[in-house]
């Protein structure tokens, strides 16, 4: 029984991992179509995706 709670339980991290990677992959693209839209700057998805990391360091520190 233990083995059969451990194997479900991990499913389900499995999952909840790859819904966020997918939800987080959609945000982050559709916030750099809207940012190349709106400004003047152009950034190819990797600047963009960098910029962001950045970003969110220097804030949380």
């Amino acid at each position: 029984m233990s083995s059969y709670h451990t194997a479900v339980r991990k499913t389900l991290k499995w999952y909840r991992k790859v819904m966020f990677e997918l939800l987080l992959g959609t945000t982050v693209v559709n916030s750099w179509i809207v940012h190349n839209m709106v400004s003047d700057t152009k950034l190819s998805i990797m600047e963009f995706r960098t910029q962001l990391a950045k970003y969110l360091v220097i804030e949380q520190a």
